[in-house]
């Protein structure tokens, strides 16, 4: 049990992981005090899926060593050829490599605009967060597609919307902010099927259908606010 401790939160290996440093202001006013804030991680895992995290890649290696005991001490056979790495802000010659797995399968770095998939949310080690918006686009063009020659009522569309796709939308862009505009373009498919399904004119004003007195549809802009609103104060 000690053991299983020291692997998953890595409480028993020292000077290894990412370390995210921050200065907060711990005052108000024209003098304001700044305490130093740390957060170091190793390893984050949910079920099967194990995510580890270092700062370069000599801890990496450490963090695998380390893991790679573990996995034999509980006869537990680990496949390399599913495992991927992304790397940020590397040297160029640093060897974007690494051994992973029960059989040191040889795991090459992906590309800085190739996605990886963990726990439903898409990652790259290439900055911005032009591949979120675009699966959120498609993700939402899919839903319209799939509705638009259904006999679906409206109140089935707004529902869908509201409990379903919202939901989706929010646990992608946890971390993704989106203008006003960009909300606004990708959630207007959506209306437009409203309206064709309540047999209303397209220039009719987008406001009717945010009434909870009458359709109550949720705007994906309405959505974010409050979600990401919500998360930031807790």
């Amino acid at each position: 049990m000690v053991y299983s401790k020291a692997f998953m939160l890595g409480t028993d290996i020292p000077k290894v992981g990412y370390r995210l440093i921050t200065q907060w202001p711990s005052s108000e006013g024209i003098d304001i005090n700044k305490t130093q804030h740390e957060l170091k991680t190793s390893v984050v895992t949910y079920a099967d899926d194990t995510a580890w995290i270092a700062s370069n890649k000599k801890e990496m290696e450490t963090i695998i060593g380390i893991s790679n005991s573990f996995f034999k001490l509980n006869d537990i056979r680990i496949n390399g050829d599913k495992s991927e790495l992304l790397v940020w802000n590397a040297s160029k010659d640093i060897i974007k490599t690494i051994k992973m797995g029960t059989n040191n399968n040889l795991v090459i770095a992906n590309k800085s605009s190739q996605e990886s998939r963990y726990l439903g949310v898409y990652i790259r080690s290439q900055a911005g967060s032009s591949h979120i918006v675009k699966r959120v686009k498609n993700e939402i063009k899919s839903m319209v597609n799939l509705l638009k020659y259904k006999k679906v009522t409206a109140s089935q569309v707004v529902y869908i919307n509201n409990v379903i796709l919202m939901a989706r939308l929010e646990y992608w862009l946890k971390c993704t902010f989106l203008t006003q505009n960009q909300c606004r373009t990708l959630h207007n498919c959506i209306i437009l099927l409203l309206k064709q399904k309540m047999r209303i004119t397209r220039s009719v004003n987008n406001n009717i259908f945010t009434h909870q007195g009458l359709v109550g549809m949720i705007l994906l802009l309405q959505h974010l606010k409050t979600a990401q609103y919500a998360d930031f104060i807790v």
